[in-house]
């Protein structure tokens, strides 16, 4: 993501050609706003459009997409595919990737949901908005100027709160009453693997949940290490599981309890992604090991 007083660059996708003109002057706008406008040309040589799909995607920091009503499936293929769907998926693999800060904005206004739709582009749109996942946002403004604001101020704040994190093997997070045996689990765990450690202070006024997901997507594995502080473990991690994805995350969560207290026995929180385990206090940087070197 580039830094909050640089141009955010928009890739601009392809759509059908009942809503050609209305791209246009969406793009005309985006520029307007001070943004870069970037997108891939259709060919009908179909490796090359697909080529320079993937490279102006990876240069962007943000993709757009207008949904219109005409179900017109590539040429050059056999697949019962529109370029529309074809560079929605190829903005979600970006996604999907490292750069998670990267964002997709479907566009559909009201107006054009008032006209003929195909019954093939039909289910693609019903598709699209039963499956709206971690950073994608879905509009029906008519006006494009509205729109445009809407993914600026979206995109400015996410530079603006985009935060200094770096590349871990393990990132181990603990309550500040619980920092006395955290630190002795993170001393062992740093003989044997690159830590970041982050003590959550209670009453903070600092953004832990936003830090901690953009932490996690850097780290092969994330762990949240509970003692005395159940109460409060349970309901971040639930929160950061949300945060960072949930079932599609692309690290997994260690959420890992002291057996040695009682009343920890059934504080386990069971998700895709998370490894809920309660155990004593001196076998968890074995475990936690174990659980490094599973991932890939």
């Amino acid at each position: 993501m580039q830094g909050s007083n640089q141009k955010i660059t928009v890739f601009l996708a392809e759509t059908s050609s009942d809503t050609k003109s209305l791209r246009s002057l969406l793009g005309n706008v985006l520029r307007k706003a001070g943004m870069d406008v970037i997108s891939a040309n259709y060919h009908d040589d179909l490796e090359i459009f697909e080529k320079e799909s993937k490279a102006k995607i990876i240069q962007a920091d943000c993709s757009i997409h207008l949904i219109g009503n005409k179900f017109e499936p590539l040429k050059g293929t056999t697949i019962s595919k529109t370029i529309t769907h074809y560079h929605l998926e190829e903005a979600q693999k970006r996604n999907e990737q490292e750069d998670s800060l990267f964002k997709l904005f479907i566009w559909r206004p009201w107006s054009i949901g008032d006209q003929d739709l195909d019954h093939e582009q039909e289910i693609f749109v019903n598709s699209v908005r039963n499956s709206i996942f971690n950073n994608m946002v879905f509009s029906n403004h008519d006006a494009p100027v509205l729109f445009v604001e809407d993914v600026r101020s979206i995109m400015q704040a996410e530079q603006s709160s985009s935060m200094n994190v770096s590349s871990t093997e393990i990132f181990f997070i603990y309550n500040e009453l619980d920092e006395d045996s955290a630190l002795q689990i993170v001393d062992l765990l740093e003989d044997i693997a690159e830590v970041e450690k982050l003590n959550i202070v209670q009453n903070s006024n600092r953004n832990y949940a936003e830090f901690v997901a953009q932490q996690i997507k850097k780290s092969r594995l994330a762990v949240v290490y509970f003692k005395r502080t159940a109460d409060w473990a349970i309901p971040f991690v639930q929160q950061i599981w949300k945060k960072t994805g949930g079932a599609s995350s692309n690290t997994n969560i260690l959420f890992l309890g002291d057996g040695n207290y009682d009343v920890n026995k059934n504080k386990l929180f069971n998700a895709p992604k998370i490894i809920s385990l309660v155990i004593a206090e001196e076998l968890m940087p074995l475990e936690i090991k174990v659980q490094l070197d599973k991932q890939s």
